[in-house]
């Protein structure tokens, strides 16, 4: 089914979340060759999941009056989603058309062009080529690869601590450690809409629209959750503690 008769659907009052995830299959491919120009500062999952909220932004934004396809609607929400991401995950604000002018410099760069050739081909001057540098090395999303703290060189990940789906197999020891206990501990401590998310995300390895199709939400409304649980672990002295102390 052609993308403009699946946003037909949807407004005629067929299964919304049906033909939302029919629209984000068929147009995999369309995100994630977006997905990649932003992958270098950010987790392609991450990213990938964050495409579906860019779908649902196409969808609603969408006018077949104005002689755009939806790839065309797609393409321009996924650039504003994925840099709204970054913002929000990493050291800088950034809007869309500064991470582009970040990523044609990157690319040039790698091609061998020297810096004042990249100014001239790009129209910059030299304190506009200094901000865009500045912006590409603070591009490091924080997310759970963030340390929650650093003693002797030795810092402590969010993903040391909470199991995945490759952990399973010898979650039963890890279960026994101190460290997954002072987890246990600090899980408990937070509001139990947030416990939860976090369990589901990491214990049970649920994505956000399945979290959020169970719980009667959204995917953002989701997303905004786990990254509001995960901070909260963050600040969570007792956690620390148990690791530094």
């Amino acid at each position: 089914m052609e993308n403009e008769k699946i946003i037909k659907a949807i407004r005629g009052g067929a299964d919304r979340l049906e033909m939302l995830n029919k629209l984000y299959t068929q147009n995999r491919g369309l995100i994630l060759k977006t997905a990649r120009k932003y992958a270098p500062f950010a987790d392609i999952q991450d990213l990938m999941q964050e495409g579906y909220f860019a779908v649902e932004n196409a969808v609603r934004a969408f006018d077949e009056t104005r002689g755009a396809n939806f790839a065309t609607y797609l393409i321009f929400h996924l650039k504003a989603v994925f840099s709204r991401f970054l913002s929000q995950n990493c050291a800088v604000s950034i809007s869309t058309h500064d991470f582009e002018k970040v990523l044609k410099c990157k690319r040039l760069l790698g091609a061998g062009y020297s810096e004042s050739e990249i100014q001239a081909a790009l129209g910059l001057t030299v304190e506009q080529f200094r901000q865009l540098e500045t912006m590409s090395k603070q591009l490091t999303c924080t997310s759970l690869d963030k340390p929650l703290d650093d003693t002797d060189g030795e810092p402590l990940y969010i993903t040391d601590i909470i199991p995945d789906d490759r952990a399973a197999a010898v979650y039963e020891d890890i279960e026994r450690l101190d460290e997954l206990n002072a987890l246990n501990k600090a899980l408990d401590c937070l509001p139990d809409e947030l416990r939860v998310i976090i369990r589901e995300r990491h214990f049970e390895n649920l994505n956000f629209y399945e979290i959020g199709e169970r719980h009667g939400y959204n995917y953002d409304r989701a997303r905004r959750l786990h990254g509001k649980a995960i901070a909260e672990l963050r600040r969570n002295n007792s956690l620390k503690a148990a690791y530094f102390g």
